[in-house]
């Protein structure tokens, strides 16, 4: 039946020629249902991925008129209100019409009934949506309580707002070849590590950015826990030896130009300045810069000081005197010939009075539980005390400053201290936002990048896809291509080139920027915890989401390139555009909607498969740069593990997907209305187990080579468009303020 073109047959719930007995109406009732119950399913899977791909561009738009998270769940709570009300009303309507009897009685109202119903069960339908979308966001704001109060904390104390300077998120590209290996290398390990430590504790935002790193990792094993606090820790260690190391510098740059200017004027020059422009004045310049750089500590942290430079006792309290201490013990891990020694001997004289040592108190040890902590510091018991021999102060009970090289969990080098790792980078993170412009760059480099593997290798496609319309024509692929182009011609083997380039163009369009969108998507709006335990099911969610997303402009495509190369006669001179037309004139009742009659056998394939691509890519690299750190440094071997990374997904993803193709290959073959579960077992008792597995290896070549192609392309054109793993990471930089220093 169809009503203002829209076919209203399998919304009827009974057809009015059906037989009255009850056998037949219970039969036919139980059919209704599960086409009712199959259709519900998809149309609110469909729409679930519509408003999940909405919500985080509702929620950025939103953000600017300064809505809160419970705000725009009140927005979404008022459409599910809407949508309880339709339900119940659905609900009681069904169950006034509810009985055989009743169902019956007036069959000559029955169409206008059955249309109302649609229209309330189409309203319902969307309401449960809501319902879903609020339920979603409730979730992940309400129920998820610790995120909140993390979220909160972030933005009242961002890293970005520590005390010692001002911190700033850098693109990584900016500060490519930038270290402190520039430097010199003055600043030691145990200094920076140090100091990170004492930032921990006395810098509030710094202590919050460390609250949010614990519970961020606390879901997930000790030893993973271990290793991506030591990598947190690692990078902020680095972040401030760069900020220090530049302080530094500009100082004894600053100081040695002064020099300079007092030593060339005539006249002015006092006894004490030319003594020291006869002397090493870049060592006293240096002295000096470190000396600025502890009395900047103690302006940050500790008590205030009077104009003769001695701590004023009553302006202090308990946390500040404390800080002055581990102020000493920092300051006192640098080489003797750069300590600041009239701070240092200040700071042990002060610390003595107000913290006096107890008899007896033994000192804690600096045992591996302690090096694993990074929020522990040295104990009271530890001072600081001038040694004569050394001419230096050091740490009291004595502190073993050991520092080793290693490599962190991705490979790349570190130094472990006694007070925890120093990487060899600044700390990272990832853009916080990507804008459409982002999104749009990711998705042309993937529709390059498909467009151009799947050009390539058309007349491969053209050679399976006779293979698979007309079993046992050819003996093998090389006899069905030579035999296209003796008997077709050379031509021949670049049938269905347009719907082939236009499909995988809008494949690669569609699926890299998805991807990476509901990866985000999913990784910023579940709690921190849960999405860094679940990372792996986020990547296979995400890439499931994409493929039901490529699916829906790939398969009218596919369709035409399949009818194309199958009957080249009929479809070739009619070109992309008139094959489309020509099968929709071939199903008057459906029209172009027959363009997506393979759309569940492709969609299945899909999903299957771009699920695993995407997880086993990511893993795969990251597994040969940790084995070879070294690969990454250059273009031609970072590219190299981007191909060695797709072969290896293409791979997987085949064997992964071989038994699910395999056996919608069969059902398709067969027909006569099976389902997949009933046609793999009869293909399985027909056939064997092994028929599942057949032509694994051949498939694996295949898709592993396309794979690595697609990846290949795209990241080279990531790379020339500037949305590649730099581009899209910044780093964490520390500008320490020297203008408050009086020269």
């Amino acid at each position: 039946m169809r009503k203002n073109g829209l076919n209203l047959s399998p919304l009827l719930p009974y057809s009015k020629s059906m037989k009255r007995n009850h056998v037949q109406r219970r039969a036919h009732r139980l059919e209704y249902r599960t086409k009712y119950i199959r259709g519900y399913c998809f149309v609110f899977s469909y729409l679930f991925i519509l408003v999940t791909t909405s919500q985080i561009f509702v929620i950025q738009t939103v953000s600017s008129f300064n809505y809160q998270p419970t705000q725009l769940n009140a927005l979404f709570l008022r459409s599910s209100y809407d949508g309880i009300s339709s339900s119940i009303q659905l609900l009681a309507k069904k169950d006034n019409n509810s009985g055989d009897k009743s169902l019956f009685e007036n069959e000559e109202h029955r169409p206008s009934r059955n249309v109302e119903f649609v229209t309330d069960r189409r309203a319902a339908l969307l309401s449960s949506t809501s319902i879903a979308a609020a339920a979603f966001l409730i979730s992940t704001s309400t129920s998820n309580a610790k995120e909140i109060s993390l979220m909160s904390a972030v933005k009242s104390g961002k890293i970005d707002d520590l005390t010692l300077g001002v911190g700033q998120w850098l693109p990584e590209k900016s500060l490519a070849g930038v270290s402190s290996a520039s430097s010199a290398l003055e600043i030691p390990a145990s200094f920076s590590t140090y100091a990170s430590r004492f930032l921990i504790n006395y810098d509030s935002s710094v202590a919050s950015w460390w609250n949010n790193q614990e519970a961020k990792v606390s879901l997930l094993s000790k030893n993973e826990i271990r290793s991506r606090l030591g990598e947190s820790f690692g990078g902020l260690s680095q972040s401030i030896e760069v900020a220090c190391q530049k302080f530094v510098d500009k100082r004894r740059s600053d100081i040695m130009t002064s020099f300079d200017q007092k030593c060339s004027s005539s006249g002015t020059s006092s006894t004490e300045t030319k003594e020291l422009c006869l002397k090493d004045k870049e060592k006293y310049a240096t002295t000096t810069a470190y000396n600025d750089l502890a009395e900047l500590f103690i302006s940050k942290y500790g008590r205030k000081v009077n104009n003769a430079g001695n701590f004023l006792n009553n302006a202090g309290t308990a946390e500040a005197d404390l800080a002055l201490r581990h102020i000493g013990i920092l300051f006192s891990t640098l080489p003797s010939s750069y300590q600041p020694q009239n701070v240092l001997q200040r700071l042990a004289n002060d610390t003595d009075k107000i913290l006096p040592l107890k008899q007896n108190q033994i000192p804690s040890s600096l045992d591996q539980k302690f090096t694993e902590n990074e929020r522990e510091l040295l104990s009271t018991e530890y001072r600081i005390q001038y040694s004569s021999a050394t001419k230096s102060y050091e740490i009291s009970p004595d502190v073993t400053l050991w520092q080793i090289g290693f490599g962190d969990r991705n490979g790349n080098a570190a130094t472990a201290t006694v007070f925890g790792p120093l990487a060899s980078t600044p700390l990272k993170r990832s853009l916080p936002f990507f804008g459409p412009n982002i999104y749009t760059l990711l998705g042309i480099s993937g529709g390059i990048g498909c467009a151009m593997t799947h050009t390539f290798v058309i007349p491969l496609d053209v050679v399976k896809t006779r293979m698979q319309t007309n079993p046992g024509q050819y003996k093998g692929v090389f006899d069905g291509a030579i035999t296209i182009s003796q008997d077709e011609g050379p031509k021949a083997l670049l049938l269905g080139a347009q719907a082939t380039i236009a499909g995988y163009l809008w494949y690669g369009l569609s699926v890299y920027p998805s991807y990476t969108f509901f990866k985000r998507f999913f990784g910023l709006n579940l709690d921190p915890a849960f999405a860094l335990l679940h990372a792996n099911d986020i990547a296979l969610l995400a890439g499931a989401i994409t493929a039901v997303i490529a699916s829906i402009g790939l398969t009218p495509l596919e369709a035409c390139r399949i009818r194309t190369v199958a009957d080249p006669d009929k479809y070739m001179s009619l070109g992309l555009k008139g094959t489309a037309a020509s099968i929709a004139a071939e199903y008057p009742d459906e029209g172009y909607r027959a363009l997506w009659g393979g759309f569940n056998s492709l969609v299945t394939r899909q999903v299957i498969f771009g699920s695993i691509k995407f997880l086993a890519f990511e893993r795969a690299c990251e597994v040969i740069n940790a084995a070879f750190p070294t690969l990454r440094d250059g273009t031609i071997t970072a590219l190299l593990v981007t191909l060695l990374g797709g072969g290896f997904a293409g791979a997987l993803s085949s064997v992964v997907s071989q038994p699910a193709d395999s056996v919608l290959t069969y059902v398709s073959r067969k027909g006569g209305g099976l389902n997949i579960i009933e046609g793999c077992k009869v293909m399985i008792d027909e056939e064997g187990p092994t028929s599942l597995f057949r032509g694994l290896g051949s498939r694996c070549v295949w898709a592993g080579t396309i794979i690595a192609g697609q990846f290949l392309l795209y990241d080279i054109f990531r790379t020339i468009l500037g949305v590649d793993g730099k581009d899209l990471s910044q780093v964490f930089d520390v500008v320490i303020d020297s203008g408050m220093i009086i020269s």
